[in-house]
């Protein structure tokens, strides 16, 4: 495995009950996964099924579940194969 650069949280917003987290990406080629949880500690519960290329995610706001976590993915390939690599989790809270 190799170290992953994690994403920059740049902005949140709640409008209209819907929350809404931009990043930037530090790590050239990556994707992210969006995740959501009631603590900053966790458990996390992904939001997206599919690494996304966007850097702006948009859902309806949760009551309860008002921290969010954003994490870099890329697709390493070798010689036998690829495997995917996680950044560590950058975490924001929405009120």
């Amino acid at each position: 495995m190799k170290y992953i650069k994690p994403p920059t949280i740049t902005g949140t917003s709640l409008i209209n009950n819907t929350a809404t987290i931009n990043w930037s990406i530090n790590q050239p080629g990556s994707y992210s996964f969006i995740f959501r949880a009631a603590s900053p500690a966790g458990p996390f519960t992904r939001l997206n099924g599919r690494p996304t290329s966007l850097t702006t995610y948009s859902t309806t706001a949760s009551a309860t579940a008002t921290n969010y976590m954003v994490r870099s993915y890329v697709t390493t390939a070798t010689g036998i194969g690829s495997y995917g690599n996680l950044s560590q989790g950058v975490v924001t809270s929405i009120p």
